[in-house]
């Protein structure tokens, strides 16, 4: 019974923000901390645009103009059917978490705010391909496809240069 006390204990403070810093207020800001910063749960509060949304995993990636971000929703406990998608404006209130190479957000609330514009990505130059930032990012790369996997939206062909989006 004390384990079980014990490890409610570790859940509840582990999804607790930090207390006494101001918010974070840009996607930018919370992709700029340390690992160590983003674990200490800093309270995030931005508006963005959704450009993925996976309603089945409970996550989003975000973009506010300064950066991207991947955004659990697990803790908000959303209505999957309100769940918002690609091209939702948002306004989230949460902290900051350390999953995967870069800080992301855990909402505690998630607002749908209205329909936005999908920006234009940025085009990514070749040695920019494996900063831990791109993880995320909304970017364009040049490519030429070489074959498909089964099941693949790519297609198969002549060595056709092409521009892809991926996030």
């Amino acid at each position: 019974m004390r384990s079980r006390r014990l490890s409610i204990l570790c859940l509840l403070l582990s999804l607790t923000p930090c207390e006494g810093a101001q918010p974070l207020r840009t996607l930018a800001e919370v992709q700029a901390l340390s690992d160590e910063a983003a674990r200490a749960g800093r309270e995030v509060r931005v508006e963005a645009l959704v450009l993925y949304s996976d309603p089945a995993n409970t996550a989003t990636i975000l973009h506010d103009g300064t950066a991207a971000c991947f955004n659990s929703l697990y803790a908000s406990g959303l209505d999957p059917a309100k769940f918002p998608q690609a091209g939702d404006r948002v306004a989230v209130e949460g902290f900051t978490k350390l999953f995967g190479v870069t800080p992301h957000i855990e909402a505690r609330t998630l607002t749908v705010l209205g329909r936005g514009v999908i920006p234009e990505p940025r085009p990514l130059a070749a040695d920019e391909i494996y900063q831990s930032l791109i993880d995320v990012a909304w970017i364009e790369v040049p490519a030429v496809v070489v074959g498909v996997e089964t099941g693949g939206i790519a297609f198969t062909g002549a060595c056709i240069t092409l521009r892809f989006r991926m996030i």
